[in-house]
């Protein structure tokens, strides 16, 4: 399963993943991401057991309500809807 960000993060690891896969342990127990901004290294790893953290507030409101298989199907539905009527005009 591939995972993209839902999310376009200043500062995002997506542009340098293959150097940073490079650096990946060959196994870990558990993943710890004190910045995950779009979670693109976290979404790429898709690890067993992770912890995540960042700054803003309101991402991580996203990102706990995103653990709830309920929330997450509807924050899906809306994520599609808004990409197919991506304009200047419906926003």
């Amino acid at each position: 399963m591939s995972l993209q960000p839902f999310v376009k993060w200043a500062g995002g690891k997506r542009q340098i993943m293959d150097k940073l896969l490079e650096f990946k342990p060959k196994k870990f127990r558990h993943y710890y991401e004190p910045f995950v901004g779009g979670g693109a290294l976290l979404l790429e790893l898709l690890p067993i057991h992770a912890t995540i953290n960042d700054s803003n507030k309101e991402l991580m409101y996203v990102y706990k309500c995103l653990r709830n298989k309920r929330f997450f199907k509807k924050f899906w539905e809306l994520c599609k809807i808004h990409e197919e009527n991506h304009s200047e005009e419906y926003y």
